[in-house]
């Protein structure tokens, strides 16, 4: 599924999905794109969205998450449990407040393979990054902080999501200010965010980031996950840096 802002004064969320085989890591040919459609319940947002997947026995709930137009600082959140139904929309995220996209992932800082959501972002004015987990689709933890961040939207991977023994996670951004150089710091095995640190080789870059991860089973054993980290480059060209964690 993809979901975004529309072009020009348009407001609205837009998605679309393809249905792809879970029995094969790749699809055999052009994934088959569904109209685009907008999110129901009129959301509107001046900045990227964010979709997530909660996994649950052997399907999943779709989270979506943004921040409002205009001076409306608060994120909302939406569910959707299929794309028969339509969109259900659960509020704004209690205690949130940003200027910047947010950030929905599976799980950080919880116990393993729960199937709970974190929504990540930046403190407007500041120079820290913040998460809350929504608890059984239920209610949102007290925000809390992370490390000394930036005001820079971050983006996260999430080890234990994965349904593997190994309890890493990982959060980065680009730098507050004019420092568009790429910081990151990893959670492993539940001992605690580390201090930040700059990514070798990670900018410049003024647009943001995305980030995914992949794990390796070495002998059967499921212990290695690589992180990738992508960004548009000075001369608009797509850059990537990667590394294990």
């Amino acid at each position: 599924m993809v979901a975004w802002r529309g072009i020009g004064g348009d407001q609205r969320i837009w998605y679309t999905a393809a249905q792809v085989e879970s029995s094969v890591d790749q699809p055999t040919g052009p994934l088959q794109w569904s109209a685009q459609k907008i999110v129901d319940g009129g959301g509107v947002t001046d900045l990227s969205p964010s979709l997530a997947v909660v996994r649950n026995g052997s399907g999943g709930l779709i989270h979506l998450a943004w921040k409002g137009a205009g001076s409306d600082t608060s994120v909302h959140h939406a569910t959707l449990s299929s794309r028969a139904q339509p969109w259900q929309v659960l509020g704004t995220v209690p205690g949130v407040s940003t200027v910047r996209s947010p950030t929905l992932t599976a799980g950080l800082s919880d116990p393993a393979f729960a199937p709970t959501l974190s929504l990540v972002w930046p403190v407007p004015g500041g120079q820290n990054i913040y998460y809350t987990n929504y608890f059984g689709g239920s209610s949102w933890s007290n925000p809390a902080p992370i490390v000394g961040g930036s005001a820079a939207a971050p983006v996260a991977t999430e080890g234990a999501n994965d349904g593997y023994s190994t309890l890493n996670d990982l959060l980065a951004w680009q730098g507050s200010g004019n420092d568009t150089r790429i910081f990151y710091t990893v959670d492993q095995d539940r001992s605690g965010w580390q201090p930040q640190q700059l990514v070798t080789n990670g900018g410049p870059t003024g647009n943001g980031l995305a980030a995914a991860d992949y794990v390796q089973c070495p002998n059967g054993h499921c212990t290695v996950i690589s992180a990738y980290l992508a960004w548009e480059g000075p001369q608009q060209h797509i850059e990537y840096v990667h590394g294990q964690y």
